[in-house]
């Protein structure tokens, strides 16, 4: 009788008393999915014992609540009818969105063991997994539940892979159709040029995260590209300046470049368009466009790792009134933006360039800055982050010089025996 070979990667349910025999007979360890499988193509016969199976779910509270508390933590906005559990992603506003945004994304699932998964786009780098509690399980049924999980994230990973290069192709068709924008709606309230940017289209069918079909026919476009410069997503926004991204697409490390990076200028990252163009606008140099907090941290490490010797300047989202809220739990709201940026600049050798506000403004960017004190104030602003950030530079590396200076006269000292 001929052995049975697994076709693809199989994980197993695997009580952790059974690890040892399971290793003995070649099964591998999945450190991300946190559970064991068996090697494309190895023998399964010998696993047949730890086959997958269902295990039931028993939780303290309805699964829907729990996941509820978990998003609010997260610090999600909900309402109406969400969390909606109906295994479709679903995007909502979080803590510190602007009217039009939805910086939230999650996707559940109610049948067997109620799991899914969260992501904060101003907070989280990548989607947090959550599942229902299930207490009173057997180290079977664990395992099960263990194996499940890792069999749905490797299948998820796959799909969200798959869709995220059909997006980029479909970004590309749209632009392809699409018309360079001179004049828009949002580009007249931000009191900012057109760097880039695209006109869709009439007829231009997008289908929304809900699974809805419109028509963008008229709205911004702002192309997503890589490191590399090719097109992976696009950024529209109406002209009420409601913004969307295009479903499945990459966002994660993506920028929209104003300006020339390859100049010998400080380079700036910012947010949002509207920023990037207003500090493009007033200082010439190259800025990208990373369109939320939390990727603030990829773009900058990507074009550090491109350009190792170039001055980075960080222009931070000033959320300065969220602190003075409370959120559900009862504390103090964060201020994500200059979090975020002051993470993203100590990561790359960066200094944070921060609009300034009084107390009763609602700005929080240096496009809402400009508009309320005006471009030579923003300007003059400008110039005096990145001549502070220099000269801090500046400090920074005459006094790594004299450390490594001592460092090299102590081994020369102890080389000659310490006489000087």
């Amino acid at each position: 009788m001929s052995a049975t070979l697994a076709p693809e990667r199989t994980y197993l349910a695997v009580p952790y008393e059974a690890r040892d025999q399971v290793k003995s007979l070649g099964g591998r360890w999945d450190r991300e999915a946190k559970a064991w499988f068996i090697p494309l193509g190895a023998n399964s016969e010998p696993f047949k014992q730890w086959e997958r199976t269902a295990a039931p779910a028993d939780p303290d509270r309805d699964p829907r609540e729990q996941f509820a508390d978990e998003l609010r933590r997260a610090g999600f906005r909900l309402s109406g009818a969400h969390p909606v559990m109906d295994g479709k992603i679903h995007r909502i506003q979080v803590d510190g969105d602007k009217p039009g945004e939805r910086n939230g994304s999650y996707r559940a699932f109610a049948d067997g063991v109620p799991n899914g998964w969260h992501q904060n786009f101003k907070t989280t780098p990548e989607p947090v997994k959550w599942k229902a509690a299930a207490p009173g399980l057997t180290p079977s049924e664990r395992a099960a539940m263990k194996a499940t999980a890792a069999d749905k994230a490797a299948d998820d990973r796959q799909a969200r892979d798959l869709a995220a290069d059909q997006a980029a192709q479909r970004a590309v068709e749209i632009l392809s159709a699409a018309t360079p924008a001179i004049g828009h709606a949002y580009l007249t309230a931000k009191q900012v040029k057109s760097e880039g940017l695209f006109i869709a289209s009439p007829g231009t069918m997008i289908e929304t995260e809900s699974g809805k079909q419109i028509d963008i026919a008229g709205r911004l476009l702002v192309p997503i590209r890589n490191a590399d410069g090719a097109v992976i997503s696009l950024q529209i926004i109406d002209d009420r300046g409601g913004k969307m991204f295009l479903r499945d697409g990459r966002i994660g490390g993506g920028r929209h470049v104003i300006g020339n990076p390859a100049s010998p200028w400080p380079i700036v990252i910012a947010e949002g368009y509207a920023t990037a163009a207003t500090i493009h606008e007033a200082t010439g140099h190259p800025v990208a466009a990373a369109f939320n907090a939390h990727n603030l941290a990829a773009v900058s490490a990507s074009i550090r790792s491109a350009h190792p010797d170039r001055s980075i300047f960080i222009a931070a989202d000033n959320d300065h009134h969220l602190p003075s809220q409370i959120d559900a739990q009862g504390r103090p709201k964060r201020n994500v933006g200059l979090e975020a940026a002051t993470e993203s600049a100590k990561a790359v050798d960066a200094h944070v360039l921060l609009p300034a506000f009084s107390r009763q403004s609602a700005g929080t960017d240096w496009n809402d800055a400009r508009k309320e004190r005006g471009a030579a104030a923003v300007g003059l602003d400008l110039a005096a982050g990145m001549a502070e950030g220099a000269r801090l530079k500046i400090a920074r590396d005459i006094a790594q010089d004299r450390g490594y200076g001592r460092t090299i006269e102590r081994e020369r000292g102890r080389e000659s025996g310490g006489r000087g």
